[in-house]
């Protein structure tokens, strides 16, 4: 597929709101929000303090299409989200195909992540592994932007890049200690035209969590 550039100025502002599903507490949401501020740049972070009600199927599961819904739902009850911002979910509840992470494929700027105990993955705290996937949301949006299929620059085989996909969960501990971007990826984001500034503060805050 041709890469489209997509002309992000150097100066892009980004911002992202993070709501949390009832239950979870608003204190992960701060950590997160934490790093964010400690490594200040194009990103920036708010969150909602109104935890949200998911309905989970008769297994207690959440179904992506319930979690894309609620999303589409908080765009029109929330004045103050502007169309271009992005949308984070943190859920408590586990998701149908078990996944960390996913985007709503008919609006990239939607998404959610799943907060669990993982202490059987990586000693890193949960902020850490929300923040990584948050980070990771925002560049699949502006790679969607551009043209470019998740599939076509995610790694199958993990070489310890931002873009390994991680089908086994245990493999996300290998990305999270390296804190990378690998060669052919950053090739790609300087091909269509990711600003420095944004690649200077996912590095920050990558190997800070690190």
């Amino acid at each position: 597929m041709k890469k489209k550039v997509t002309n992000l100025p150097s100066n892009i502002k980004l911002q992202v709101f993070l709501i949390a599903e009832k239950g979870l507490g608003l204190t992960h949401m701060a950590d997160v929000h934490r790093w964010f501020l400690r490594h200040p740049g194009p990103i920036s972070v708010k969150f909602l303090d109104h935890p949200i009600t998911l309905d989970l199927n008769e297994d207690g599961i959440l179904l992506w299409e319930e979690a894309f819904s609620k999303l589409i739902l908080l765009r029109t009850e929330y004045h103050d989200v502007p169309s271009d911002s992005f949308l984070f979910l943190l859920t408590k509840s586990p998701n149908e195909n078990n996944w960390y992470t996913v985007h709503d494929p008919d609006n990239t700027r939607n998404g959610f992540c799943h907060v669990g105990d993982f202490k059987w993955v990586t000693s890193a705290p949960p902020s850490v592994i929300s923040t990584h996937y948050l980070l990771k949301n925002i560049f699949n949006a502006l790679l969607a932007d551009a043209g470019i299929d998740i599939d076509e620059i995610c790694h199958r085989t993990p070489r310890g890049c931002f873009f390994d996909f991680c089908e086994q969960k245990a493999e996300l501990n290998l990305k999270l200690r390296t804190a990378d971007i690998c060669g052919d990826c950053m090739q790609v984001f300087h091909e269509i035209g990711i600003p420095d500034s944004l690649l200077r503060q996912t590095v920050k805050i990558m190997d800070s969590c690190r």
